[in-house]
């Protein structure tokens, strides 16, 4: 409907342009040069009818509405705003203090989700375009960012596109989380940005719930030393029930 309207605005907004077969005038000049300067200004304060509701915005800014989600700027996030659904599909969304944010086009239907890429921009990972940078940031935030780009050559086209795409996938997941499904990719030996996020989609459980971690020690790693004991002290003493 917000698209409809706009285009429906476009439309009126070229055909007054033309000169008018009455009175012989563009309307859009005539509007500019005469009538604007006798309009009053708009209220402050917009007219509301009825009251505002209140709703808490979740911690992946989404503010929830008659069962569909839709997101919202990423600072208002854990907070909470107040809304009205006006002419039946358009949603207007008002601070605590009433003051109006911004409005949204209702979704049809239930238990959809509306996201606008834009609302997250102030916490986006901003991967690079260069693929030199682009491989030292992938070994960098990657424990087995090495160890993809050794499967990934000689398979993959342009390893540094897919490791691109797995660098923006940050904004989702931690860099732990990520590891934990690359190296499960490595080993399965499906590298490509499109079965990982398939991985991800259809084993994102089982590989992190993997508590044996049995895939991640199957990639060759640095040991590190001294961060384990003997518990044959533990095994000395008698243990008495409380």
């Amino acid at each position: 409907m917000e698209e409809l309207n706009a285009r429906g605005k476009n439309f009126i907004s070229q055909w007054n342009d033309k000169v008018h077969s009455t009175t012989r005038r563009v309307p859009n000049e005539f509007f500019e040069n005469e009538e604007i300067h006798c309009l009053l200004p708009l209220p402050r304060d917009r007219f509301r009818m009825g009251q505002l509701q209140k709703r808490l915005i979740s911690n992946d800014s989404y503010i929830h509405i008659n069962t569909n989600k839709y997101s919202v700027p990423v600072k208002y996030a854990t907070k909470e705003l107040q809304f009205r659904i006006v002419y039946g599909f358009r949603i207007e969304l008002f601070t605590l203090q009433s003051e109006f944010l911004m409005s949204l086009e209702s979704q049809k239907g239930k238990y959809g989700t509306l996201k606008d890429p834009a609302h997250y921009e102030a916490i986006s990972v901003r991967a690079s375009k260069s693929i030199p940078q682009i491989k030292r940031d992938f070994v960098n935030t990657f424990k087995y960012g090495q160890a993809y780009f050794d499967a990934a050559n000689g398979i993959l086209q342009q390893p540094s596109y897919h490791a691109r795409k797995i660098l923006e996938l940050l904004d989702l997941y931690e860099a732990e989380v990520l590891d934990k499904i690359m190296a499960y990719a490595i080993a399965k030996d499906v590298i490509d940005i499109k079965s990982i996020k398939e991985l991800i989609k259809n084993d994102f459980f089982k590989i992190i719930l993997d508590s044996s971690n049995q895939v991640a020690s199957s990639i060759q790693t640095s040991e590190i030393e001294g961060i384990t004991r003997s518990c044959d002290y533990y095994e000395s003493q008698e243990v008495t029930p409380i």
